[in-house]
């Protein structure tokens, strides 16, 4: 049993349920709020020069984005990385990323997939 009573697995499986329904609802407007041009803009691009300057430093490092969203971070940093790989527990964000995938130049160097972060395993870096 755990600590936290018999419920303890299905509280943590409701509550991932209910984050990934809330992002799944997010997900249209989510480039609009959240990327470039948003009100949020000035810290994506601050958060994304950052990241950037540390791929300066490296040759075409491999990057994982728990949590990549539509994947804008991932799509920021195409020109400076071997392989992206990101991954969101919503569906609707993965479809997103995959959607703006679709329409880049060496996107084959991106991978997007559906799954919980405790379910990564080394393999997905292929």
């Amino acid at each position: 049993m755990s600590r936290r009573g018999p419920n303890g697995p299905k509280r943590v499986q409701r509550f991932f349920d209910e984050m990934r329904a809330a992002f799944d609802e997010l997900a249209d407007a989510w480039d609009a709020t959240h990327g470039p041009g948003s009100r949020n803009g000035r810290g994506f691009d601050a958060r994304l020069r950052y990241l950037r300057s540390i791929c300066h430093g490296r040759v075409r490092p491999r990057i994982l984005d728990v949590g990549c969203a539509s994947g804008l971070y991932l799509f920021g940093l195409l020109d400076l990385v071997s392989k992206g790989v990101g991954i969101d527990a919503s569906p609707r964000m993965i479809d997103r990323a995959r959607a703006v995938a679709a329409r880049y130049q060496g996107v084959g160097t991106l991978h997007f997939m559906v799954a919980a972060v405790e379910k990564i395993t080394p393999a997905a870096f292929g």
